[in-house]
């Protein structure tokens, strides 16, 4: 059987291509709750709608991981990939562990 095989939904007769079983995102139960999410992006500057995809995915994830990205084609950073990680640091820090 191939690594992308087709599996079916369980809300529609539809059978779909299983990237995320490849991916690792499978929920094997009913009680199952997917382990880690990485959330990239440049977060210059971060701002309220990144931070509440971060604290919806918190409520789903045991764990979210916050990358802070390079992108060559954006105009010049406002501010360095340092001072990113520290604003994104001081605003989730209620959410620590969970997120990071």
């Amino acid at each position: 059987m191939q690594p992308w095989a087709t599996i079916g939904s369980p809300f529609t007769a539809r059978r779909r291509r299983a990237s995320s079983v490849a991916a690792g995102m499978v929920n094997k139960g009913k009680d199952s709750v997917p382990k880690c999410a990485i959330y990239p992006g440049t977060f210059d500057p971060i701002h309220n709608g990144h931070i509440d995809v971060i604290r919806r995915s918190v409520a789903i994830f045991e764990e979210v991981i916050v990358a802070v990205a390079y992108n060559p084609h954006k105009d010049p950073a406002l501010f360095t990939p340092d001072e990113r990680v520290e604003m994104i640091r001081e605003t989730i820090r209620d959410l620590e562990p969970r997120a990071r």
